[in-house]
């Protein structure tokens, strides 16, 4: 099962705006993030099924030697 974090890019830095939880079809099987969205909206997506800590919403994302790396939200 595939988890996925969409990245916004048109803030001062990238930024989690939303987390993408599977889909189940009624055979159990997770129906394909291609299948669900557009390429374009895919295009903003990011893997973050093994990634841990797992990013949450507001995170910001650096993407660093073709690696996303995700920090907590500065608040200020």
């Amino acid at each position: 099962m595939h988890i996925y974090a969409r990245i916004d890019s048109t803030f001062p830095q990238p930024t989690v705006m939303e987390i993408i939880e599977p889909v189940i079809d009624e055979t159990g099987s997770e129906i394909p993030i291609s299948e669900r969205f557009t390429a374009e909206f895919v295009g903003t997506l990011v893997d973050v099924t093994d990634v841990n800590p797992r990013p949450q919403c507001w995170c910001t994302a650096t993407l660093t030697n073709k690696n996303w790396v995700f920090s907590p939200p500065v608040n200020g």
